[in-house]
């Protein structure tokens, strides 16, 4: 089994195919392994042309970043199960990943010893089980990467100070948002949650303050990020279906549909910002 893992890690492309190498082999504890095909049940085992596209283009900023300078310093915000976090170890980026659930934390801790193990290497990763507030890391980040985390993290503003805190000058935030201004969006969401914006959540770090679903759209979120000295550099709309394999026979009009004039069809943006120096007066 291990030198089966190491060639298709070894053949692995893009993070779609890493990916699938998880999904469509038991390479962990049946708890992690369940968890992980779970926590990817949306994806089909990476077995549709559609789904992998739309995984890797989803990361691409953030990979084109990680890919253009080595050992770059990236912190994940919401590990989750870890694949980016492992993918960007495995090119060779300085990764760290935090998360405040511990069930999050042991699967990508798993994971990370399963992927040395198999490559025979140690990777430059750690994961830590903490709150995003109480963090803190004296050397700073090259690139912070948030995929569909932002929504949930609670005291917004609090938040906010800290990402600017955590990001060297120069440095770039990536973030993978759902589209508020997308209304069929909003009203699934309000049927899943109604009103109620936060709650309170118990973890081994103590209690969570939640944001529930508190999506924003893409101009709300580069305001909030300038006011504490990250410039919007770049973003794009993405998606316009679901994951269902319906959806499969309408992935070429969904790639030519790009426009952000057509902004509230989409499901999906991506925000790029970069620090700028603070400014003196």
């Amino acid at each position: 089994m291990k030198s089966r893992s190491v060639q298709a890690f070894a053949d692995c492309k893009n993070a779609a195919e890493f990916l699938s190498v998880w999904l469509n082999s038991r390479l962990l504890s049946d708890r992690s392994q369940d968890y992980v095909d779970t926590y990817y049940c949306n994806f089909r085992r990476m077995t549709s042309p559609r789904i992998r596209h739309w995984y890797n283009h989803q990361i691409a900023d953030a990979e084109a970043i990680v890919l253009s300078q080595p050992g770059l310093r990236v912190l994940e915000i919401g590990v989750g199960s870890g694949t980016e976090f492992l993918w960007w170890a495995m090119l060779g980026a300085d990764v760290t990943g935090i998360d405040p659930f511990k069930h999050c934390t042991d699967v990508a801790s798993e994971r990370l010893s399963v992927l040395e193990q198999s490559l025979s290497r140690q990777l430059r990763a750690r994961v830590h089980m903490i709150q995003l507030i109480d963090f803190n890391d004296a050397e700073g980040f090259d690139l912070i990467w948030m995929e569909q985390a932002f929504h949930h993290l609670e005291p917004r503003a609090e938040v906010l100070k800290k990402i600017s805190q955590l990001l060297r000058p120069g440095g770039r935030v990536v973030l993978s948002e759902a589209n508020a201004l997308n209304p069929l969006l909003q009203l699934q969401l309000l049927r899943a949650r109604g009103l109620k914006m936060f709650y309170n959540v118990q973890t081994d770090q103590g209690t969570v303050i939640y944001g529930n679903e508190r999506v924003l759209s893409r101009r709300k979120l580069a305001k909030l990020l300038k006011s504490v000295q990250i410039e919007m550099e770049d973003s794009h709309y993405y998606r316009l279906f679901p994951s269902h394999p319906f959806f499969d026979s309408l992935f070429a009009l969904e790639q030519k549909v790009s426009s952000p004039l057509f902004a509230p069809a989409f499901s999906h943006y991506n925000f790029v910002g970069r620090k700028v120096a603070a400014r003196h007066t």
